[in-house]
């Protein structure tokens, strides 16, 4: 059930994302970093959804957020794509 939970909310935040609404994706991005918070590309597309809203302090914290994580986790950190959108 994890798995499809997964798919349907990146589907959700994809498809608000490709309308340009951001502030409705930002909730189903927000529950995947949270359900997968060792997932780079979960957290990129969250900040994505904060730059995309012009809320580019919240992209920011989203960014510490990850690389704590990250860092914490596995011993690595974020992604190059997620590096330089911070």
């Amino acid at each position: 059930w994890r798995h499809r939970l997964s798919r349907r909310l990146a589907a959700l935040a994809s498809e608000a994302m490709a309308r340009g609404e951001a502030p409705a994706a930002l909730p189903y991005a927000a529950r995947l970093v949270d359900e997968w918070p060792d997932d780079d590309a979960g957290y990129h597309r969250l900040m994505q959804l904060h730059v995309m809203a012009g809320d580019l302090a919240a992209a920011h914290e989203v960014f510490r957020r990850c690389e704590a994580t990250l860092l914490r986790e596995d011993g690595r950190r974020p992604g190059a794509a997620t590096r330089e959108l911070a």
